[in-house]
């Protein structure tokens, strides 16, 4: 009686082997559809984004096609700048060897003036929210300035064409800087050449009275571009 009842606390004892019922497997082909909807709807998605930005890589390519072709067939002719009514430039050389460069502002506050780049005389702009050298595309054709990579660009006047530039020299009064990068815009169609940056940051900027002074310091004193 008693190995009798010891055999069955031992078989009570022993883990129970899992057998799945109908609910369960139902459970379980419930969670596999799911699983795989869902596998089907990410993998939609992932193909309709792909799609997506391939029509936008497509969009992009053939507005840049389009902008180049307009630019060619547009072409201004070469246009030499108006500089008879802007403002002279004076330059004052101070006796530690720094050299001010004064220009007057104009009734509307703006700073237009006369320079030269590369030897050739044209009017400046003075933006210095500007981080470089914007020429209108005739102009540029005046200058003879080299057109390199094309890229589309937004401004305020519209979508354009920005095409890269090396400018050898600039010179403003008694002042210059050489080796400079610029933009050429093909839908600017002033003749005034926004000076930005890419210039200025070369010299000290000082504004007073409506009128501003670009300093070029002694050698020994070069640095950093400073506006006050």
């Amino acid at each position: 009686m008693m190995r009798q009842a010891k055999r069955t606390s031992d078989l009570q004892s022993m883990p129970r082997k899992f057998t799945p019922n109908r609910h369960n497997a139902d459970k379980f082909k419930a969670r596999q559809v799911v699983n795989d909807a869902l596998g089907r709807l990410r993998r939609g998605s992932m193909q309709r984004e792909q799609c997506k930005l391939q029509r936008m890589r497509v969009a992009a390519a053939a507005a840049l096609l389009l902008l180049i072709v307009l630019a060619v067939l547009d072409a201004p002719p070469s246009r030499a700048p108006d500089v008879s009514a802007v403002t002279e430039v004076r330059t004052l050389v101070q006796t530690d060897g720094a050299i001010h460069v004064q220009i007057a502002a104009d009734r509307n506050g703006h700073y237009l003036f006369a320079g030269r780049i590369n030897g050739q005389a044209v009017k400046f702009f003075l933006d210095t929210g500007s981080s470089t050298i914007a020429i209108p595309l005739a102009v540029a054709n005046h200058l003879k300035l080299p057109r390199g990579e094309a890229s589309p660009v937004t401004t305020a006047a519209g979508a354009m064409l920005s095409y890269t530039t090396f400018i050898e020299r600039i010179d403003i009064g008694g002042i210059s800087a050489h080796k400079l990068r610029g933009a050429i815009l093909s839908q600017m169609t002033d003749d005034r050449i926004l000076l930005g940056m890419t210039f200025l940051r070369e010299f000290e900027l000082r504004q007073k009275d409506g009128e501003l002074t670009i300093i070029k310091a002694p050698p020994q004193h070069a640095g950093a571009a400073r506006i006050h």
